[in-house]
C-alpha cells in the first residue's frame, strides 16, 4: 500500500483513495488513475499538435500553388506583380499580399486583378482552409522587416527552371 500524503496546503494527512468498490481488490488507486489520465493527455496533445503541424504544411503548399496559379493568370492578362508574401492567421487561414510596381498598380487594367482573384478564391472555397488575397504598391517605405512585423513572415520566389 502507497504512504500516506501530506496535503502542503491544510496539512491534513490523505490516504490513497480506491477507484473500485470495497468487494474489489486491486493495487490501482486514485492517485494511479489521474497519473494515467496525465501521460495519456500528454500523448494526446503532442499528436494533436503533430496533426496541425501536417496541416499546417499542407495548407502552405496549397496557399503556394494559389499564389503561382494567380500570378500565372494574372500574367496572361497582361499584369505585372512583383513580390508576394503569406502571412498565417491561423493554421488553416492565410493571407496573400502581391507587391506591383507603381505604374503597374496604377495602371487601367490593374482592377482586373481583383476580379481574377476573386475567380480564383471561390475555385478554392472550403470549409477546409481559407485564403485573402490583396495587393499593394510597391514603396521605399515597405520593406521586408515591415511586412514581417505585419505578420507577412514568408517571400515567395520562384524556383527557376532548368
Amino acid at each position: 500500500m502507497k504512504e500516506p500524503q501530506v496535503d502542503i496546503i491544510s496539512t491534513k494527512v490523505l490516504s490513497p483513495v480506491s477507484i473500485f468498490p470495497k468487494d474489489w481488490q486491486s493495487e490501482i488507486t486514485a492517485d494511479d488513475v489521474i497519473d494515467a489520465y496525465f501521460i495519456g493527455k500528454e500523448d494526446g496533445q503532442k499528436a494533436h499538435i503533430d496533426h496541425l503541424k501536417q496541416e499546417f504544411a499542407v495548407n502552405v503548399k496549397l496557399a503556394t500553388s494559389i499564389a503561382e496559379e494567380l500570378l500565372k493568370i494574372v500574367e496572361e492578362a497582361k499584369i505585372k506583380l512583383g513580390t508576394i508574401h503569406l502571412k498565417a492567421v491561423s493554421f488553416n487561414s492565410f493571407e496573400l499580399l502581391f507587391l506591383a510596381n507603381e505604374e503597374s498598380y496604377n495602371s487601367d487594367n490593374f482592377r482586373e486583378a481583383y476580379v481574377l482573384s476573386r475567380i480564383l478564391k471561390n475555385k478554392y472555397k472550403t470549409d477546409r482552409v481559407h485564403f485573402s488575397f490583396s495587393f499593394m504598391s510597391e514603396s521605399d517605405e515597405i520593406t521586408n522587416e515591415c511586412l514581417s512585423a505585419d505578420g507577412f513572415f514568408m517571400r515567395y520566389e520562384q524556383s527557376k527552371k532548368a
